[in-house]
């Protein structure tokens, strides 16, 4: 927490880190449940990219905007090709520089509007291109394989 706090210090934003400390799963859920979009940390580099963590496949269950933020040298991330097709919410690539934080920045402001306004997100998920990442699918498809 202390690490996110000094992060958020600049932008005047360190009160809105809260600190849960280690959470059961069930607790987490309800966490994430409760939240208004979930964020998603992850990188994508020469020497490592490809990188699609299993959080995200369990993020695309709880039908909530996902914030994406991929760090590293390489663009195109499976992360964000698949934020794309699917209209899961925002996928921020570091390696898009001062361009990507300015699409950040411009989406955060438009659903703060939002919010203000008592509006949920804006979110349109494709759900039929979601199925394709649900395990029951996936077990399906293997099956046919087998």
């Amino acid at each position: 927490a202390t690490f996110l706090k000094a992060q958020a210090q600049p932008y005047n934003m360190e009160e809105c880190i809260v600190p849960h400390g280690r959470l059961s799963r069930k607790d987490c859920l309800a966490l994430q449940s409760d939240s208004r979009f979930l964020l998603l940390s992850t990188w994508n580099d020469k020497r490592e990219k490809g990188v699609f963590p299993g959080k995200f496949l369990e993020y695309m269950l709880l039908e909530k905007p996902i914030i994406a933020v991929v760090s590293g040298n390489l663009g195109e991330s499976e992360v964000a090709q698949v934020m794309k097709e699917t209209r899961l919410g925002f996928c921020f690539e570091e390696v898009d520089g001062k361009a990507g934080e300015e699409k950040l920045f411009a989406y955060l402001c438009q659903d703060w509007n939002r919010c203000r306004k008592g509006l949920p997100p804006d979110f349109h998920p494709k759900k039929d291109v979601i199925r394709q990442y649900d395990w029951e699918y996936l077990i399906e498809k293997f099956e046919e394989l087998v």
